[in-house]
């Protein structure tokens, strides 16, 4: 006596039927229906929290958009420039949002980076932007930034 094998979707318990002796369902819907179901799964373990990739969206756009300001605020490939903090307030630059953060040495100044503009804080609520495009470990493409 042959053998019946259900199909293999979770949701049906028909007999797969005639046709190749590897068949596991009984017709593309369930095929179907099941790999559906299992891209759900592996989205829902892969991603414990549903907020999570939203949140990293959202601070993504925030750092592109610091840095789409400083590269405004300081054009050029390889230059340094001082402006008013208040001016990159105006322009919504969010202070909170950075890529990195470097002290140098020998003075004990503080950068901080989104990408490969930098800022250090001055007296007088000013701030000098700095443009360092070797942080990006890539040759610049006809001077556009």
């Amino acid at each position: 006596m042959k053998e019946i094998r259900i199909c293999a979707n979770e949701n049906c318990e028909n007999p797969v039927g005639s046709g190749r002796s590897d068949k596991k369902f009984c017709s593309d819907e369930c095929r179907s229906e099941q790999n559906n179901i299992d891209k759900k799964k592996k989205k829902v373990a892969g991603a414990p929290d549903p907020r999570v990739e939203p949140y990293i969206e959202a601070v993504q756009q925030e750092l592109l958009k610091n840095r789409h300001i400083l590269a405004t605020c300081c054009p050029g490939w390889d230059t340094t420039k001082t402006i008013k903090l208040s001016k990159l307030k105006d322009m919504n630059f969010n202070l909170r949002y950075f890529t990195s953060e470097t002290e140098k040495s020998d003075s004990g100044t503080i950068y901080r980076f989104c990408f490969e503009y930098g800022y250090m804080f001055l007296p007088n609520d000013k701030i000098c932007i700095v443009h360092r495009p070797e942080l990006l470990n890539y040759p610049p493409l006809n001077g556009i930034v």
